[in-house]
């Protein structure tokens, strides 16, 4: 975040194309594909902000990477068929998740049960005294 600009596109894009290899840094030194970029951070949003092809080209691959905007083979040749085995994968998870949920829940339901329980018996034992002292 940068004071009267915002969000910094060339900083964020030094930051994950460092983090996803795309840039290299030795030290304070920043380098893409064998160029120099500059010493520091600051220095290498400064290259990105003066060469917008190299700004753009790591903007295209960090999107590729994380499959931003990219259209899959196997969406092309059959759409319908990729969006039908989606769907049965999310119903699967789902009765995935709920299965997992369901010990959690009887442990809930069981301490409950536990402290309702110990609730209780200090008043069955005051009732057996109470008895025993008639």
């Amino acid at each position: 975040l940068m004071y009267g600009e915002g969000i910094s596109f060339e900083g964020d894009l030094v930051d994950l194309a460092t983090k996803y290899e795309l840039v290299e840094k030795s030290g304070a030194w920043y380098s893409l594909n064998g160029e120099r970029m500059g010493q520091g951070r600051d220095q290498a949003k400064e290259f990105l902000k003066n060469n917008k092809p190299a700004a753009q080209e790591l903007r295209r691959k960090i999107l590729e990477l994380n499959k931003i905007g990219v259209i899959a083979a196997d969406m092309i040749a059959a759409p319908d068929a990729v969006i039908a085995d989606k769907t049965e994968g999310a119903a699967a998870a789902e009765d995935v998740a709920k299965k997992a949920a369901a010990p959690a829940a009887l442990a809930a339901k069981a301490s409950k049960s536990d402290a309702k329980a110990e609730a209780k018996a200090p008043a069955a034992k005051k009732a057996a005294r109470t008895e025993a002292e008639h």
